[in-house]
């Protein structure tokens, strides 16, 4: 089944769920098939796709846009693209959570960001950052990519991200008991400090491809699994760690 004619974009998949009312709901970015094979910059738009009728007909809701440009990550002049990306989950109540990155120049730190749906994406609430720490190295905040967000039971929600905020790269989580209205304090899970070479006092090299992927247990335990590794993908390993969403603030 097509959800969107072949019209020169590039759409890429990266999150599914389902609601307890068996609407089904897609985080899908779409970019230029030409700029890409061109290697130019080009706007990337971050959708989110739903269905209440098994597939049948899609909604569309445009939650942003930013640009992709290759070797454009502001902190990490090496690496392979910058790029906007966004993640879905679905509680309980069939209440849309989205957790996605934007900003303003490629070349900037992106902020972390949230919106709901109470209504089948018919609206959406506005923008709420969730993350835009410090970061004292570059004088700036911390440039956020790599995000996974759950949601369980009516109002449980937990997002999971990577960022540069202490020099080198993090995993991250963050979680709120009232909707997505507010958030814990954000907790580091990437802590262990032995364990591979490419690990450091300040974070890993690198996230080792766009693996990784984040779930809440039945006792409200937020468990996230991520990759790490070196530079060029020379060689990685998964890690995994849990967080308890509970008031920590």
């Amino acid at each position: 089944m097509v959800i969107v004619p072949n019209d020169g974009r590039h759409f890429w998949p990266e999150a599914l769920s389902v609601a307890p009312d068996g609407s089904v709901w897609l985080a899908v970015p779409s970019m230029s098939d030409s700029d890409i094979a061109a290697g130019k910059p080009t706007p990337v738009t971050l959708h989110v796709f739903t269905s209440a009728d098994g597939g049948r007909t899609w909604r569309d809701s445009d939650m942003g846009r930013s640009i992709r440009l290759p070797r454009g990550c502001p902190h990490r002049p090496d690496c392979p693209v910058k790029v906007n990306t966004i993640s879905i989950a679905v509680d309980a109540r069939n209440r849309a959570h989205v957790l996605y990155t934007e900003g303003p120049a490629p070349d900037k730190p992106y902020p972390l960001l949230y919106r709901s749906s109470s209504d089948g994406g018919g609206t959406w609430s506005p923008p709420m950052i969730v993350d835009a720490s410090p970061r004292p190295a570059s004088n700036d905040t911390s440039d956020h990519d790599d995000i996974s967000i759950a949601a369980s039971g009516n109002d449980r929600v937990c997002a999971a991200w990577v960022d540069d905020r202490r020099g080198g790269l993090d995993a991250w989580a963050r979680c709120s008991v009232d909707g997505g209205r507010t958030w814990f304090t954000a907790t580091l899970l990437s802590d262990r400090p032995d364990g591979a070479d490419y690990k450091s006092p300040t974070g890993f090299r690198m996230f080792y491809g766009h693996y990784g992927g984040a779930a809440i247990d039945a006792d409200g335990r937020f468990h996230v699994v991520w990759a790490e590794g070196e530079p060029g993908y020379r060689t990685g390993s998964v890690w995994v760690n849990r967080v308890e969403a509970k008031d920590s603030r």
